[in-house]
């Protein structure tokens, strides 16, 4: 059986075959989907007043021909406005944000993420201060050793310098991450008022006032708020690094707070969606372009590491062979010169050696003669004077 897509014709968007499709009996083949038909947004030459029919399943499954949507004139008027009747299927009642592309249903996680969302954020702000991401954090079974803001962020006694360095901490950890957020200013509570004394303040309480609950400091757009699709990002993230830890700290989170309900259905979260939300997404189809792009990127990688191999090999041979040759020139020995002749060569060691044997024969030398000189001047004795002539000469001794 050829199954029929019908699209909006107001947003454009895909009306599954299951979600109710309003038909204009009006205009020629125009459609609408749930939620354009209660927000009034109709393209032209469509009109508030035209007569619908509502099909699901490709049946007609309520004709509301005679309930059209009330026109609201531009005179001012004293009577209230009608209410916009309630359209068939309450579950197709969604805000556009919290469906898929082209109205379909959301993917688990992002469910989960929208219900975790929902309730820790019961005053609908549309962000998350860090007390209420830590509530979360928390929830997950995270410690203060693992999550160093919990700490600081759940704890009202926390002074507002240990405030402000916890959202220091906190902005440097959504952006080490990627996660949408925006920056507030944090408020901090006036202090008590000066309580008087016999009907009156004294400067002195005052003084001690002061003393006691000095101005806190004012960080100025300091205060991180995570948005919907930070916390989305964040749980994706952790699908993508562990999926098997967060289905457990998820169930973790499940015990904490048992009334979390699917935005989707208005049930209570399950264990089975929770299981399906932490299945890992599939991997992308390969891109020839970019296995290419990688393939040459790793040949790159190969051929640089194998010049730098080659490099150090043949510094490494410059230092020995600059090695040998300083050894060689210490110690010496033989070698070919470049006629091919063998020849010796003292080395720088063995020189050193000589010298230093020829200095000490030479100083010996000295000494055995001025020993003889000074012996024949004491006891005297036959010598040879310049002339050449042999002439004896008195000792001291003689």
């Amino acid at each position: 059986m050829v199954q029929v897509t019908f699209f909006c014709d107001s947003c454009e968007a895909t009306i599954p075959p299951d979600r109710s499709r309003l038909r204009c009996l009006t205009c020629a083949d125009y459609d609408l989907c749930a939620e354009c038909y209660a927000t009034q947004s109709f393209s032209s030459p469509h009109q508030a007043h035209h007569k619908y029919e509502v099909y699901r399943n490709g049946q007609n499954v309520e004709d509301v021909k005679d309930k059209t949507i009330p026109s609201v004139s531009a005179a001012r008027s004293t009577s209230p406005m009608p209410p916009i009747p309630k359209p068939p299927g309450a579950r197709i009642w969604l805000p556009r944000d919290r469906r898929g592309a082209g109205g379909q249903q959301q993917a688990p996680l992002s469910r989960l993420a929208t219900a975790i969302f929902e309730h820790l954020d019961p005053n609908e702000t549309g962000v998350l201060d860090p007390s209420q991401f830590c509530a979360f954090v928390s929830a997950l079974g995270f410690t203060a050793m693992e999550f160093p803001p919990l700490s600081v962020a759940p704890n009202g006694n926390s002074s507002p310098a240990q405030l402000h360095n916890c959202d220091a901490w906190l902005a440097n950890w959504y952006r080490s991450f990627a996660l949408e957020f925006t920056l507030s200013t944090r408020q901090f509570a006036p202090p008590p008022p000066v309580q008087p004394v016999n009907g009156r303040i004294r400067m002195r309480d005052e003084l001690m006032h002061a003393l006691m609950y000095p101005p806190p400091p004012i960080v100025q757009g300091g205060m991180p708020m995570l948005t919907l699709p930070g916390l989305r990002q964040y749980l994706d993230y952790q699908v993508k690094l562990d999926a098997a830890n967060l289905c457990g700290r998820l169930t973790h989170l499940l015990g904490a707070v048992p009334d979390l309900t699917d935005p989707e259905t208005g049930n209570p979260i399950s264990a089975s969606l929770i299981s399906a939300a932490c299945i890992p997404p599939p991997a992308p189809p390969p891109n020839p372009a970019e296995e290419q792009m990688t393939r040459w990127m790793m040949e790159s990688r190969e051929q640089a590491a194998i010049n730098e191999a080659l490099r150090v090999q043949r510094n490494h041979a410059i230092v020995n062979q600059n090695t040998m040759e300083m050894l060689q020139n210490v110690r010496g020995g033989w070698r070919v010169d470049a006629y091919s002749n063998r020849v010796y060569e003292q080395g720088l060691v063995e020189q050193s050696a000589i010298n230093d044997a020829l200095r000490t024969q030479r100083n010996h030398a000295i000494v055995n003669e001025a020993a003889a000189q000074a012996r024949f001047n004491c006891t005297g004795g036959w010598t040879v004077d310049s002339y050449g002539n042999r002439v004896y000469k008195a000792g001291y001794f003689g």
